[in-house]
């Protein structure tokens, strides 16, 4: 059994308290929240966001999201903290979904101006 499995199970423990273990969400680098942020950065780039602001924010939701977490970890689908290397391909992911936007072809309607 993992450490503060038991705990957990009685929900003693707090899971925003401790990292992700390996086999769980949020520890690989990759998981299906990247694919998450990447959307959220493809909306960021669909919103006309300057590059600046889509990497504040995807750094900046990085920092956050862990005292978040610790403070209430029932707010998110897996309340584990993340992986250093998780929380760089998540922040990466969602540059990369901004980045995606900006180098799609304008609309029709936009070559006209």
């Amino acid at each position: 059994m993992r450490p503060g499995a038991a705990a957990n199970a009685r929900g003693l423990s707090n899971p925003g308290n401790r990292t992700a273990y390996p086999g769980e969400i949020n520890y690989p680098p990759l998981d299906r929240f990247t694919a998450a942020h990447y959307a959220v950065g493809v909306i960021l780039g669909a919103a006309r966001v300057p590059w600046w602001g889509a990497l504040i924010f995807a750094v900046g939701w990085e920092i956050i999201e862990r005292p978040i977490k610790r403070a209430a970890p029932r707010l998110f689908p897996h309340g584990t903290q993340d992986t250093v290397p998780n929380m760089i391909c998540d922040a990466l992911a969602m540059v990369g979904g901004y980045t995606t936007w900006q180098l799609l072809p304008p609309a029709p309607t936009e070559r006209a101006r």
